[in-house]
C-alpha cells in the first residue's frame, strides 16, 4: 500500500518548531489563536477568533505574534478567517526585530557578495547546528581565496599563499587555519566528534572578518589616503 506524501508546513503557523525571534534558539512553539469573547442575550459565552496568532517560545517562554493578512471578499460566516496560503500573507507584529546571536559579529560591508552570502547562512543556523555553520564558514573562506586571487590544489596552501604574498599578516592566517581545521572535521565523513563541537565557537565568523580588513578593507583605506596627496608626490609612498 503506497503511503500519502507527508504534509509539509505551508507557513510559519503550520510549524510546531522554529527559530524563535526573541531569544534565537530553534525551539518548540505553541500556538494560539487569539479571540475575543462575546456574551448573548442568555448569558452564553461565545469566542470570535481574531487575525492574530501567538507562539510561545519553549525555551524563553517569550511569545512572538503574528497576523494573517490573507485578503478576503464577502460574508466569512462560520468558516471564519482562512488561514494564510504562505509566508507573504502574515505579519510579525511582535518582536519587530529578530535577535541574532550577540557573540556573532556583523559582516564587514566590504565583504563579497557569495562569501557575504554564506556568512549570513551560517549566522542563522549557529545556534541550531553549529557544525553546519563551521563548514559553511569554511566554504566562505575558500571563496574568499578565489577572489583575492589565490586557488590553490587545497585551502591549506591558499592560506599559506596569502601570507607568502603579504596580503594578510602571518598571524592572521593562522588564525585563518583554523577555520580550515574546525571546518574540515565538520565536512569529511566520520571524524566528526564532540571534542570538535566544543572547539566551535563565534570566534570562527570574527577569523573571516578578520581577512577581510587586512586583504580589502585597509588596502582600500590606505589608497583613498594616498588619492589625498599631489599625483607627483605618491610615487614617493
Amino acid at each position: 500500500m503506497k503511503l500519502p506524501p507527508p504534509v509539509l508546513p505551508q507557513t510559519i503557523l503550520d510549524q510546531k518548531s522554529f527559530k524563535c525571534p526573541n531569544c534565537g534558539a530553534f525551539s518548540h512553539m505553541k500556538w494560539e489563536n487569539l479571540f475575543y469573547s462575546i456574551y448573548d442575550e442568555q448569558g452564553n459565552e461565545h469566542h470570535i477568533l481574531t487575525r492574530v496568532h501567538q507562539a510561545q517560545c519553549a525555551s524563553c517562554d517569550k511569545e512572538n505574534i503574528w497576523y494573517n493578512n490573507r485578503e478576503v471578499s464577502g460574508w466569512l460566516g462560520l468558516q471564519g478567517i482562512p488561514r494564510p496560503i504562505n509566508d507573504s500573507e502574515l505579519l510579525r507584529l511582535f518582536p519587530i526585530n529578530e535577535i541574532g546571536n550577540k557573540d556573532i559579529p556583523e559582516y564587514l560591508p566590504d565583504m563579497p557578495h557569495d562569501v557575504k552570502e554564506l556568512y549570513k547562512e551560517a549566522a542563522l543556523i549557529f545556534e541550531l547546528s553549529p557544525r553546519s555553520a563551521a563548514a559553511l564558514i569554511r566554504l566562505a573562506l575558500e571563496k574568499l581565496c578565489d577572489h583575492l586571487g589565490v586557488k590553490k590544489k587545497n585551502i591549506k596552501e591558499s592560506i599559506e599563499e596569502l601570507a607568502a604574498k603579504n596580503i594578510i599578516p602571518l598571524i592572521v592566517a593562522k588564525a585563518a587555519d583554523n577555520i580550515r581545521l574546525i571546518g574540515n572535521a565538520n565536512v569529511h565523513s566520520g571524524i566528526i566528534g564532540d571534542e570538535v563541537l566544543e572547539d566551535i565557537n563565534p570566534a570562527i565568523f570574527s577569523y573571516i572578518n578578520l581577512i577581510v580588513d587586512y586583504a580589502i578593507t585597509k588596502p582600500k583605506e590606505i589608497n583613498e589616503i594616498n588619492a589625498l596627496f599631489p599625483e607627483q608626490k605618491r610615487a614617493s609612498l
